[in-house]
């Protein structure tokens, strides 16, 4: 009986993990909603504005996605199978502005990123969910002259080494192939026409590009959200309350020690003192960027494991909302303002900014 439970198990797990909104609908838990990946204007030629049905569809299919999200415990795409592969398949005939105004269709669901990449779209995939317009313009148009012959491919051995460097183990394989290749595009699309000669610059800055910013956290390589620097991130889980921990969802550990009254090593009064061991995890463990947009997870150091879930298994997720965003930009935005910004941050601003002369 426990033999036969376990296979089933499997094989919903399969089905899940190869076309979730598909296996879904024919299992009955949502009824399918029509809806076109690729339609992305309206035909002025009939009546009914098809474009914003279409949109209308697809908000429904991201309601869907959350009620599946929810049952199967992590982030589903709203796309079935099928339809990701006619998208992925799609994508080399598209042009810079459908592009681009794929991902703004898309961006509200996340899941959709990680689906496409597994189906040969990594470097699509990767550059969409940054959400950079300026950055997918000059990667988009980097395939554009890669495909016409305007710039020669440079060799994996002249690349190599630096892309490691700078990326170090933040990806796994799958996702540091992805990152890979956009950089390469967005490389493309930063070198002069007839260019057939491996610039390292160009390259490390089209790293920090399409990735929002890879730097040292708390002494390890961590991607940083788009606009945010290393040390507001670090400002960020070093200044976090137990309250709004809690508040997001999650669960303190308390350990209760005895010490010297007034923390020293020597005393004449030893006292029983209760510490919040997750906070101060969250103030010192190692910061790690998880799939999901602005999403973290933290390794405590003195256990070498993540910071758990209210499961008490699965790491807890830290998502900084936009609010904490703006606020870390914010102070970036000032720093700028008053030419404070180091030179290494300076890839990380659009070109008309960096193009202003104020980065010192």
């Amino acid at each position: 009986m426990l033999e036969a439970m376990n296979t089933q198990e499997d094989f919903i797990n399969r089905a899940v993990q190869a076309d979730a909104y598909g296996f879904a609908v024919r299992q009955g838990i949502i009824e399918e909603v029509e809806f076109d990946p690729l339609l992305l204007q309206d035909d002025p030629n009939t009546p009914q504005n098809e474009y914003l049905a279409n949109q209308a569809n697809f908000q429904k299919r991201i309601e869907q996605s959350a009620v599946l999200t929810e049952q199967y415990g992590y982030a589903i795409s709203p796309l079935s199978a099928p339809e990701a592969r006619t998208l992925t398949n799609a994508l080399p005939n598209l042009d810079r502005a459908q592009k681009i105004a794929l991902a703004d269709v898309f961006k509200a669901a996340p899941g959709i990123w990680g689906q496409i990449a597994s189906k040969g779209a990594g470097s699509y995939a990767q550059l969409s969910a940054l959400g950079n317009k300026d950055v997918m313009n000059v990667a988009f148009n980097g395939q554009d002259k890669l495909a016409s012959g305007l710039v020669k491919p440079i060799k994996i051995d002249d690349f190599r080494n630096d892309f490691i460097e700078a990326t170090g183990n933040v990806y796994g394989p799958e996702d540091s192939a992805s990152t890979m290749q956009a950089a390469l595009d967005y490389y493309y699309g930063s070198v002069e026409a007839g260019s057939d000669v491996y610039d390292p610059s160009t390259f490390k800055d089209a790293i920090q590009a399409v990735t929002g910013g890879i730097k040292k956290v708390r002494g390890v390589l961590t991607q940083l959200p788009q606009g945010v620097s290393a040390g507001d991130l670090n400002d960020y889980f070093s200044g976090m309350t137990q309250e709004e921990f809690e508040e997001a969802g999650g669960k303190s550990v308390f350990a209760t020690e005895l010490q010297f009254e007034g923390g020293g090593l020597t005393g004449d009064k030893v006292v029983q003192v209760e510490r919040n061991r997750t906070l101060e995890a969250i103030h010192n463990g190692t910061i790690k960027a998880v799939p999901g947009e602005n999403t973290y997870i933290i390794t405590d150091p003195d256990t070498g494991f993540a910071i758990p879930g209210p499961d008490g298994i699965t790491p807890f997720e830290f998502v900084i909302d936009e609010s904490k965003l703006s606020t870390m930009r914010s102070k970036r935005q000032a720093r700028i303002a008053e030419g404070a910004l180091i030179a290494e941050e300076s890839v990380l601003l659009p070109p008309d900014v960096r193009a202003m002369g104020i980065i010192k």
